[in-house]
């Protein structure tokens, strides 16, 4: 009975939504830029709004295929919103942890 629960509960953890996490801060030129880390996978996102790495971001929908999103993010102030735009790597040709950190250093030193 106890390997049910213990299946039942590590079953749950792992269908649990993906944390997002920010890895990178780039900004210059007025534009903020910062590598996330979803599902395993690196994304660029850019904003004229300041990006900070103590935002907790709590959804940014379909990061995968790039475009404009709406994220959403907790800091201090509880949950809000900011406009993001995914870069696409298939666009920016970028995979991984490196590539993004470049593309995020290049955005933002056009």
């Amino acid at each position: 009975m106890t390997w049910i629960i213990l299946t039942l509960a590590l079953s749950i953890s792992t269908t649990a939504d993906p944390a997002y996490s920010i890895e990178r801060i780039c900004m210059g030129n007025g534009i903020h830029a910062a590598v996330i880390k979803y599902n395993k996978q690196y994304y660029v996102i850019t904003s004229r709004a300041p990006i900070v790495k103590s935002f907790m971001i709590a959804y940014l929908p379909n990061p995968e295929h790039g475009g404009p999103r709406l994220m959403e993010y907790k800091n201090g102030r509880g949950q809000q919103t900011m406009s993001v735009n995914v870069l696409s790597r298939q666009v920016y040709k970028y995979s991984g942890f490196y590539g993004a950190r470049s593309v995020c250093r290049q955005v933002t030193q056009r």
